[in-house]
């Protein structure tokens, strides 16, 4: 369970909020007025928080680039998925990757 304590004592007792952290794995919620203003977390747990970041910071990314795609194929029929990827800047390489990957999601969901 979070420990909880005024930033105050967190100023006065870092130390001991930083080992408390490390020792516990746990967090350290630092008030200020009696109001939640920060969270002491163990790095481990900055790690991981961190990592969900990037993984949705890329789910974003490559869900924008294929509503992109489909926007141009929408408004360009002839053209090819190669071709629109090509169009919208993404190396042949990427570009298949993805061809790859939306094909797959299409095989799963029938």
């Amino acid at each position: 369970m979070a420990k909880v304590v005024s930033s105050t004592e967190a100023k006065a007792r870092l130390g001991s909020m930083l080992k408390w952290a490390r020792d516990h794995q746990d967090n350290v919620v630092i008030e200020v007025h009696g109001q939640p203003e920060a969270v002491l977390i163990p790095y481990v747990e900055y790690q991981f928080l961190e990592k969900l970041k990037e993984m949705h910071r890329r789910q974003e990314a490559l869900s924008a680039l294929r509503a992109l795609r489909n926007e141009m194929m929408a408004n360009t029929p002839a053209l090819s998925e190669e071709e629109v990827y090509k169009l919208a800047g993404v190396s042949a390489g990427i570009a298949q990757k993805l061809i790859e990957q939306d094909n797959q999601i299409v095989l799963e969901k029938v």
